[in-house]
């Protein structure tokens, strides 16, 4: 019986101590901003370490469509071959989150090719290959940010390794410079 008694004293300290102390509010989450040529803060410098140098870069002006701005960039980068990387950006912008979006696209894409799961890029993340190449596709808050690196005309020995890592590594940077 005090066997008991012990035990049940001791799960209610341990339970007390548990619920005084205080929760950590969670993190607010990043809002990013459309002002700007959007295209002009894509971070390329980790593309080029793999793919060569910036050779040039254009984008179409954003274009607002209700409270979302879009904006589509291609980057080319090499030595001889010139290798495209395709960067859409969209942005909402009254603040709302753009989850719902990120979802519809994932959802088709996972019907079509493997995706995987990128870790600690935005509130989710992912990265697929088809036929054009490899792809990154993240969203966080009010941002979409999507990478396609166009390598379907490439012989396979000039694909350079390490084309993923450079994407992430960019969006991270991107990210970063879109945000307010």
């Amino acid at each position: 019986m005090k066997l008991v008694h012990i035990v049940g004293v001791s799960a209610l300290l341990a339970l007390s101590a548990c619920s005084s102390s205080p929760t950590p509010a969670p993190p607010k989450p990043r809002v990013y901003q459309a002002t700007g040529d959007l295209c002009g803060r894509i971070d390329h410098n980790s593309l080029s370490a793999v793919l060569g140098p910036l050779k040039s870069s254009s984008g179409q002006p954003g274009v607002a469509a209700a409270s979302v701005v879009r904006q589509s960039c291609t980057l080319r980068f090499g030595t001889s071959i010139p290798i495209p990387v395709e960067v859409s950006i969209q942005m909402a912008t009254d603040g709302a989150s753009v989850a719902s979006y990120y979802q519809g696209v994932r959802g088709v894409e996972e019907k079509q090719t493997q995706l995987s799961t990128v870790s600690g890029l935005g509130q989710e993340a992912y990265t697929y290959e088809d036929i054009t190449g490899p792809h990154l596709v993240a969203y966080d808050n009010n941002l979409y940010l999507s990478y396609a690196v166009v390598m379907g005309g490439l012989p396979q020995a000039s694909v350079p390794s390490g084309v993923v890592g450079a994407e992430v590594a960019s969006a991270h940077a991107t990210m970063s410079q879109l945000a307010r």
